[in-house]
């Protein structure tokens, strides 16, 4: 099992990112590999794999490049709250397959990522990690078009990221895709309410884990195979979710075409505020809705992932 003074050793051993250097091969590393099923092959040969580490956000973060050995562009995919790299093999696959190089990094106190586990100020460093990334990928010549996929708050990183940050003035994204988008929680105001009230006594919340997917051994490595997940989350990041939900309200509408991909079987986001607010931002988004299934798009099962990738396949299909 890949355990988490594993990741700190693996921090303080991994070089700065270069994509076109493989990540040198460790026991460590393999370990990692292995446990997160994260190694790949294409029928046009062996996947190129980098892993290192940049300055973002205030943290030292890991990132990872997979390519092809011909790859058509590249996809850059965003994590989801208290997830990471490790767990995101099916989207990274889905790239390889289709001929695209995959660039994935660990928020900001996620993965092996350093900060605390979980929390964050702002959510304005996370917008700065991503800025880094892409500068970092432009210096490093990464193979265009660019792409970019986010999950729940992946998706909120890229929509503030446009909304406040130039994400679209300062780096040429070809396609966005937001999976199950963050902009409101399920019970916003009861949680909301809760928050104001603990202030003063109370740090974070115990972490309780949602239904979020109806793939059973999914949910069961998530519980009890994966070192690298909190048990808590910190007030400081539901503090920053709600500032940038405020700032989100507060925002001018942007041209940037967007397409979202929704789950209706999702209690984690309030969907159903979600995308009419997301409309009012974006008035040349795109929006397709899976039935049933459930907020984990990126890891759901079968007959509910692949309708997700069909859709994110079809929306980014004109520029792909």
């Amino acid at each position: 099992m890949f355990s988490r003074p594993h990741a700190e050793e693996l921090r303080n051993l991994a070089p700065p990112l270069d994509c076109s250097a493989a990540a040198p091969d460790s026991g460590l590393l393999r370990t990692y590999l292995d446990h997160y099923s994260l190694r790949f092959t294409t029928d046009d040969g062996p996947v190129h794999h980098s892993l290192g580490f940049f300055a973002g956000g205030g943290e030292n973060l890991a990132a990872q490049y997979f390519a092809p050995p011909a790859p058509r562009g590249t996809v850059f995919l965003l994590h989801g709250y208290l997830d990471h790299a490790g767990i995101y093999r099916h989207p990274l696959g889905w790239c390889l397959d289709r001929g695209y190089a995959a660039f994935i990094f660990d928020m900001p106190g996620h993965g092996l990522s350093s900060g605390e586990m979980g929390g964050v100020d702002n959510f304005a460093r996370y917008c700065d990690a991503l800025s880094r990334a892409l500068a970092l990928a432009d210096e490093q010549r990464l193979a265009r078009p660019w792409y970019a996929v986010g999950q729940s708050t992946g998706a909120a990183i890229l929509m503030d990221s446009i909304l406040h940050h130039g994400l679209m003035e300062s780096h040429a994204l070809d396609g966005i895709a937001l999976l199950a988008p963050l902009v409101r929680i399920l019970r916003h105001y009861r949680s909301r309410m809760a928050y104001l009230l603990s202030g003063w006594f109370v740090d974070g919340t115990p972490r309780l884990y949602a239904e979020s997917s109806h793939d059973r051994e999914f949910l069961h490595f998530l519980r009890h195979e994966d070192d690298l997940q909190s048990s808590r989350i910190p007030r400081s990041w539901i503090g920053a979710m709600f500032d940038y939900g405020r700032r989100f309200t507060a925002a001018a509408p942007n041209p940037a075409p967007l397409t979202v991909v929704q789950g209706t079987g999702d209690d984690t986001v309030d969907w159903k505020f979600n995308l009419p607010a997301i409309r009012g931002k974006f008035p040349a988004v795109k929006e397709v809705l899976v039935p049933g299934a459930r907020h984990h798009l990126v890891n759901e099962s079968p007959e509910f992932r692949d309708p997700v990738f069909r859709a994110l396949a079809d929306s980014l299909s004109g520029s792909m």
